[in-house]
């Protein structure tokens, strides 16, 4: 009666582990598609770069059609005034492209900012789930009730701890923003 009560234990304790390993082969699934966000945010990244880098040449070509202007002012009171609304729309150009530089700066700072956190919550959530699956095999023949319970404690901490980051990353299937809170649940 002992043996067939552990040998039923034993087979519940293998159909676990199976869950916890699809579980685990899950979580790798949704890193991956993570990477491939984190991939779209560095070209999103590179994408306002390039856009800085164009509005400052249009900055630097607006002061230089400033310059011009100046310098060509005519003698005569009209070519003078359209020179100076010229001069005043250019002025007025040169601080629109200003602001739109700031805010991309603004933006490529943003950017680089959330996809450093995402890449530094990607290798981490990476490295544990290699070291679970790693865990896992060396563990499975050898695992007790005790020492299975006391792992799905501690990955229910782990991931209790790192929620609100799970959340903050949901972007697959669907960037509802709970995944953190689903997996605690």
């Amino acid at each position: 009666s002992a043996a067939k009560q552990a040998a039923s234990g034993l087979n519940r304790a293998g159909s676990g582990f199976d869950d916890f390993r699809n579980s685990i082969g899950n979580t790798i699934q949704n890193i991956e598609a993570m990477e491939k966000v984190t991939s779209s945010l560095d070209q999103e990244l590179n994408d306002l770069a390039n856009e800085y880098k164009e509005l400052v040449i249009q900055q630097n070509d607006a002061k230089e059609a400033v310059e011009i202007y100046t310098r060509e002012l005519g003698e005569s009171h009209e070519e003078t005034r359209r020179a100076r609304e010229v001069v005043e729309d250019l002025g007025e150009r040169m601080e629109m492209l200003e602001v739109n530089i700031r805010n991309t700066a603004s933006n490529i700072n943003k950017y680089n900012q959330e996809l450093n956190e995402a890449e530094t919550i990607t290798r981490n959530v990476i490295d544990n789930a290699r070291t679970m699956d790693s865990a896992y095999d060396s563990l499975k023949n050898t695992i007790n009730g005790s020492d299975f319970s006391q792992l799905m404690i501690s990955a229910a901490a782990s991931i209790e701890i790192n929620k609100q980051k799970l959340n903050e990353l949901n972007v697959f299937p669907v960037p509802d923003g709970d995944t953190g809170t689903n997996m605690s649940m």
